[in-house]
């Protein structure tokens, strides 16, 4: 008798539940769901992926939706997730929704209440403090800087014996000259440790605020410009007809000389800029985002309406390959396609959360690559078809599985 009881009571409890949730369920009847994906054990299929399940559910989960009007509904109960990816509910989005999702609190542990994961209010204080050292004028400065670094990685990896040898992961390289980058000083420029400290002082950053932005700063300011440098690689050594033309834009500003790189260089080469943005559309280094829908209901510019407090993913990845936006070849590897100055690319995010540092670190790739380029040539097995083919797996990062694993013949 007890036993019916119990029951009786676990049924009326989550019919009470269902009550409750009863708008939630409404609004979310039109919105698809990705097969066997309504509950947390939808997800259960991926688990032989081992460390790589997330990336193999983003992939699937962000085509399903680019096959659904770039929406899903991921999970109803208990908590509501959204998957998105059509390109104008992304820039609504990331243009009104400014809180951070709770489920990046697992990241305070390290980062504590760093502007890349803290609250709106935290967040505007702290982006306003840091803003004067990344200013564009700024930005500039650390050319030099820059390329002394881009010069010391090309003559590494000849030193070393890397060049003309057989394949090798050339991550720990490029990790060393992005590192290198931001604690570096050139003669009239400081490290950005440097500016960040002199924030401190000038707007009265407390000790633990400073060690937060720093930190941030060394994790996100290496990672991404060496994933986003380690792509370009493979995708070059993939397509040595690309590459050649990049190199040859190399070679028409500074000819033969070894000089190194300035401002001007940097901003003429126009061609391995296209290339660099079509690497960072096909793997993004951070391929997802994540937003809380905030107290309100939202409705979304494609139609559907969010109820309050939803959790929605934002696939960039997905995004990124989406023919609506880019055409029927938005898969393929295809530089040429950025001569439309209306293209861009939201790796670095949108609207007023979007990257302090995008402008440096894109700056960071371009040296790194053009570095790398005037000196050697990048070599692999050519792809026969215009999609690549990068075996990747993501965490915090996206990241080649192999570690970017290269060959170089001296030019």
């Amino acid at each position: 008798m007890s036993f019916l009881i119990t029951i009786l009571i676990l049924l009326l409890c989550y019919a009470l539940y269902r009550y409750k949730r009863r708008r939630v369920h409404e609004l979310m009847e039109n919105i698809p769901t990705p097969p066997g994906a309504s509950s947390v054990f939808g997800a259960l299929k991926y688990l032989p992926q081992g460390r790589h399940i997330i990336y193999k559910l983003l992939v699937d989960y962000s085509r399903h939706a680019l096959e659904n009007k770039g929406i899903l509904r991921i999970v109803t109960d208990p908590h509501l997730f959204i998957g998105v990816s059509n390109r104008e509910d992304v820039e609504y989005i990331l243009k009104n929704y400014l809180e951070k999702d709770n489920i990046m609190d697992f990241f305070q542990e390290v980062l504590g209440n760093a502007s890349i994961i803290a609250s709106a209010p935290t967040w505007v204080r702290r982006r306003k403090l840091l803003m004067p050292a990344f200013s564009p004028k700024i930005i500039k400065r650390f050319v030099n800087i820059q390329a002394r670094r881009g010069k010391e990685l090309a003559d590494t990896l000849e030193m070393d014996g890397r060049v003309g040898s057989v394949e090798f992961s050339i991550l720990p390289y490029i990790h060393a000259y992005t590192l290198g980058s931001i604690v570096g000083q050139g003669e009239d420029t400081k490290s950005f440790l440097d500016l960040i400290m002199l924030s401190e002082q000038e707007n009265r950053l407390s000790d633990e605020e400073l060690r937060e932005e720093i930190l941030v700063m060394m994790l996100a300011g290496t990672d991404t410009s060496a994933v986003s440098i380690g792509y370009t690689l493979l995708l070059l050594a993939k397509y040595p007809e690309i590459q050649e033309r990049a190199y040859n834009e190399i070679v028409k500003h500074l000819g033969n000389t070894d000089r190194l790189l300035q401002s001007e260089d940097v901003m003429a080469f126009e061609y391995l800029n296209n290339v660099v943005k079509e690497s960072l559309r096909l793997f993004p280094p951070v391929p997802l985002l994540v937003r809380n829908s905030g107290d309100a209901e939202t409705t979304l510019p494609s139609g559907p309406t969010l109820p309050s407090r939803t959790t929605v993913f934002i696939s960039v990845w997905g995004m990124h390959r989406d023919p609506k936006y880019w055409g029927p070849n938005a898969e393929c590897f295809d530089p040429d396609r950025f001569c439309d100055k209306e293209l861009n690319v939201l790796s670095f995010s949108l609207g007023r959360r979007n990257c302090i540092g995008y402008k440096y670190a894109m700056q960071s790739v371009k040296i790194a690559v053009a570095s790398i380029l005037r000196h050697y040539k990048v070599v692999g097995v050519p792809e026969v078809i215009p999609v690549p083919t990068i075996d990747s797996t993501y965490s915090i990062m996206l990241r080649s599985m192999d570690d970017f694993k290269i060959s170089l013949e001296k030019r």
